[in-house]
């Protein structure tokens, strides 16, 4: 049976120095999320009932630093008992616009409402996703214009313990402008934004409460 590795260092300093290596300068701006696991309620929470959530001290972390040529480029690290993983994954924030058009709702030529189909979008789609939320909730600059993102990841992926729910909040944590205050409204606003972003771009369905947990969690509560 295989052993899942511990972590020797945080995965914070980790995927800075995993980010210098692969985008090739330094990162502007590094954040962390926990993992989290449902202890009651995860399918009542999406009718906007009560969820209790637990809180993994496993992490995963996001480096990220400006592009200018429209693009979200995106490189993740997974923890895994064989080792660590890579992937790398792009996208154009002017595909993100077109993605999110095809996901409103429309009227048909018999003044029927029509039904969008379902998001079919991989890594870069759900975090890229998770940055075109932010530019246009106005949480970032109109004239951002691309990011790249090296996230490190020790939270086991298809555990049940929202490994990339974590990414998703560590991604918006680490694009957060300086001067905006992190008080619980911002948090709130954030876990929306991450799920908002993950409904409308990604293939894989969010869990609100695993974004509001992430944020609102603070060591010792």
């Amino acid at each position: 049976m295989p052993m899942w590795p511990a972590p020797t260092s945080l995965a914070s300093t980790r995927a800075q120095e995993a980010h210098t290596a692969h985008a090739g300068h330094t990162a502007q701006a590094v954040a962390s999320a926990p993992g989290t696991w449902s202890i009651a309620g995860e399918h009542a929470g999406h009718f906007g009932g009560i969820v209790v959530m637990g809180i993994s001290e496993l992490r995963a972390a996001a480096a990220v630093s400006p592009r200018t040529d429209g693009k979200v480029q995106v490189r993740l690290i997974e923890t895994t008992p064989e080792g660590e993983k890579h992937t790398d994954d792009a996208i154009e924030l002017d595909e993100l616009a077109k993605r999110f058009a095809q996901q409103q709702p429309g009227i048909d030529e018999q003044g029927r409402p029509t039904v969008p189909p379902l998001p079919q979008g991989g890594l870069a789609a759900r975090i890229g996703g998770v940055i075109w939320t932010m530019i246009n909730r106005q949480l970032l600059s109109r004239e951002t214009a691309g990011a790249d993102v090296t996230i490190v990841c020790d939270i086991p992926r298809d555990a049940g313990m929202g490994a990339l729910s974590a990414a998703d909040v560590a991604v918006a944590l680490a694009m957060l402008p300086e001067n905006v205050e992190l008080d619980p409204p911002t948090r709130a606003r954030i876990a929306e934004i991450c799920t908002q972003a993950v409904d409308t771009f990604s293939s894989l369905p969010s869990l609100p409460a695993r974004h509001t947990a992430a944020l609102r969690t603070e060591e010792g509560s």
